[in-house]
């Protein structure tokens, strides 16, 4: 017999007995009825009395008739309850939940900017909440619940990468370690809040790169020998025609004479009407 069937039965059997206590005590003098009546009274109290328990992958949330928490009964565990003191109210998932995130610009030790892309793996314990958080966090919903993670869990990984070089958590190497030490913080930082997170992959690294600022600054570093080179033939015929001291300058007049516009090096440096424009020579006959 499950525990809920057990329950009513003893209630049947409750009632039964006060159905004959009414009979017996109705039957005699009141004396008797005087004594019989603090049983009757406990008898229609055991009829308020419920059995619950708790499903799987969950926890539920007692409240007094105030609406004040006044339990939290955790996943397959018996209770019995009086309607009278208690009744259950939220039920809370337990299972494992995930949420992804991204973290952008944030700087190592070494000011390096950083790009991350991390999954969070968590589950909640209501248990654990602290008692003066209980009555606003056992009401979140699932997702204000991974918002809450989401949040306590960047500033947890921010700090940490923050005290470390980029090229002692960039590596493949390490991508392990850093997984285990970020899921330690974050774990630490959210079991006040009823939240528990592994402390081997409750934080997995998806990607973790420098900014795109950085990386193209580091394409335009590698490309500019390449650029440079582009630039000194393309500059070869000039060379040829007025020598190395001049094709420059003579590379820029014909530049400024064919389109009008003056490189903008140059506007940084002197006023456009400065200028002193040389016109190429011609090559003598």
């Amino acid at each position: 017999m499950s525990f809920r069937a057990t329950v009513c039965a003893l209630k049947g059997m409750v009632c039964l007995l006060l159905l004959f206590l009414v009979a017996v005590f109705a039957a005699f003098d009141w004396t008797l009825l005087a004594i019989g009546l603090p049983m009757l009274v406990l008898g229609v109290l055991a009829l308020t009395v419920h059995g619950y328990m708790t499903p799987q992958c969950t926890a539920t949330v007692f409240r007094d008739p105030n609406g004040y928490v006044k339990r939290i009964v955790t996943e397959g565990q018996r209770v019995l309850y009086c309607t009278f003191w208690e009744r259950p109210a939220e039920i809370i998932d337990t299972s494992i939940k995930s949420t992804e995130d991204r973290y952008n610009g944030f700087r190592t030790k070494d000011n390096v900017p950083m790009d991350m892309r991390v999954k969070l793996y968590f589950r909640l314990d209501p248990t654990l909440i602290r008692e003066h958080e209980r009555p606003q966090l056992v009401t979140l919903n699932d997702e204000a619940w991974k918002n809450l993670v989401r949040t306590v869990t960047c500033g947890t990984v921010i700090t940490y990468i923050g005290q470390q070089r980029y090229r002692h958590i960039a590596p493949t190497e390490y991508r392990d370690a850093l997984c285990a030490r970020l899921s330690h913080e974050a774990a630490q930082a959210l079991r006040g809040l009823g939240v528990i997170i592994s402390p081997g992959f409750g934080v997995s690294i998806q990607d973790i790169q420098p900014t795109n600022a950085v990386l193209e600054a580091i394409v335009d570093r590698i490309n500019a020998p390449l650029k440079g080179q582009a630039a000194v033939e393309t500059l070869e015929p000039v060379t040829d025609q007025y020598g190395k001291d001049r094709a420059l300058e003579a590379a820029i007049a014909a530049t400024i004479l064919n389109t009008g516009i003056v490189p903008s090096v140059i506007q940084e440096e002197t006023d456009r009407s400065a200028l002193p424009v040389m016109r190429p020579r011609k090559p003598a006959t």
